[in-house]
């Protein structure tokens, strides 16, 4: 209408915020003092914001992992993983370390190959894979060896068993 100031509708803030704050919408006049620099500025500040966060996160991933608390870890950075896709195969890499510090040498060669195949430049992921083959392979090596020995002990203890009573006399 003629002469009638159009008046700004109130947008309640969001839930959590307090419920007396409101927003009012910029006004035509204030928008036309917003420079393409100001709108560019404006949505570098809200990078870096976004930005912080997942840093602050992924410094608390580190530091549970150097905390040794692994599963921890593996949940921080699986979660930033899946908010930040770009993150994803270095958040695999420290995943597969925290297997690896677990000695979950299978699960540690699955994240590394993974953050190897999304292009993750978290040092030299052929070594970490070959060095948690080896420990696989090694720790295999050990069972088998623990195996035998355990199969020698419970067949000697059977011998015994058996023998005992004739070498005592009964």
């Amino acid at each position: 209408m003629p002469g009638h100031e159009y008046d700004s509708p109130t947008i309640e803030m969001f839930p959590d915020d307090d419920p007396d704050e409101t927003f009012l919408p910029l006004s035509t006049e204030e928008y036309r003092d917003i420079t393409p620099s100001d709108l560019r500025r404006m949505a570098q500040e809200q990078i870096d914001e976004e930005t912080d966060e997942l840093s602050s996160r992924a410094q608390a991933a580190a530091n549970l992992l150097l905390a040794g608390s692994y599963d921890a870890s593996i949940r921080t950075y699986a979660s930033i993983g899946e908010d930040a896709p770009g993150l994803l195969g270095e958040c695999e890499a420290q995943i597969g370390l925290a297997h690896f510090l677990m000695g979950d040498y299978q699960q540690s060669i699955i994240h590394f190959e993974r953050a190897k195949a999304l292009g993750s430049e978290s040092g030299d992921l052929d070594a970490r894979i070959a060095y948690a083959q080896a420990a696989r392979r090694q720790l295999s090596t050990q069972s088998k060896v623990i195996a035998g020995v355990l199969v020698a002990l419970v067949v000697g203890l059977l011998v015994w068993l058996v023998a005992a009573p004739a070498l005592l006399g009964r």
